[in-house]
């Protein structure tokens, strides 16, 4: 089993808040987790909440995942908190679990690194001590490469490299691009995932593409997200198709793969 085994502690701080809405900034898991937090597809989670000081506390707990530490991270349920405990006791511990699974983001596997926010709430100012012990499952990541990193220039399609034969041995695959340095009018940006049994021949995996026409704009982007999980099977080739559009589209794309395995070994 190379699922990472046993609970980790990832999260341990008195967390402070200002009353009313938004949430108190929030504040990241040790970074030194980062890696072994995405090693599993699905996480549970669990929170222990006590030292409550202040009024009604609420606690939230997103998971947060990107291809590389170095660009923006996204949160995995698209926002929604993998845990939201909306009144944290003042008098006794609260114990409370949550997930990040395959199923709860629509099937697609998570990709290379993740890590938690976590953030409390109150009516007034208040503080609480956090801990979150995280426990990977399923879908061991066997494989996370950069597959495309290329400065493209009008509405040319490229293609990943075709021999990747490597990319279908895996049980999952996620996929997760990003395209900086952008300019051009409305520019947009265009992935499909094509399939091959001998190399030379390729078809669509999906009619539509993965990534159709998604606006892209300047500055600090997060990655765009998709994957296959093992109930659609690929053929013994893969490759990405990748494409700008608008009006004289220019930008740095890069595309990474992250190959889970379910399978015992």
């Amino acid at each position: 089993m190379r699922v990472p085994p046993g609970a980790q502690l990832v999260f341990q701080q008195v967390l402070n808040a200002t009353s009313g809405d938004p949430p108190s900034a929030f504040s990241d898991s040790d970074p030194r987790f980062n890696d072994w937090l995405g090693k599993a597809n699905d996480l549970r989670l669990f929170a222990v909440v006590d030292r409550v000081m202040g009024p009604v506390v609420t606690l939230f707990v997103l998971v947060f995942e990107t291809p590389d530490e170095e660009i923006a991270w996204f949160p995995s349920l698209g926002g929604v908190p993998n845990i939201n405990v909306p009144d944290v006791s003042a008098t006794d511990i609260t114990v409370v679990s949550g997930s990040d699974t395959g199923s709860m983001r629509s099937g697609r596997p998570s990709t290379g690194f993740r890590k938690l926010q976590v953030s409390i709430q109150g009516d007034d100012i208040c503080s609480a001590r956090v801990r979150v012990w995280a426990t990977g499952r399923g879908g061991y990541r066997r494989v996370h490469r950069l597959l495309f990193a290329e400065r493209m220039t009008g509405t040319s399609s490229l293609y990943t490299m075709q021999q990747c034969d490597w990319l279908s041995s895996v049980d999952q695959l996620g996929v997760a691009v990003v395209a900086d340095e952008v300019s051009g009018t409305s520019p947009t940006l265009t992935v499909q995932t094509e399939e091959s049994s001998n190399g030379r021949t390729w078809t669509n995996v999906n009619a539509t593409p993965e990534l159709n026409g998604v606006t892209i704009t300047p500055g600090f982007p997060a990655p765009s997200a998709f994957g296959f999980s093992d109930s659609l099977p690929l053929s013994g080739f893969i490759r990405f198709r990748l494409q700008l559009g608008g009006t004289s589209p220019v930008g740095t794309v890069k595309l990474w793969v992250t190959g889970r395995e379910i399978r015992s070994s």
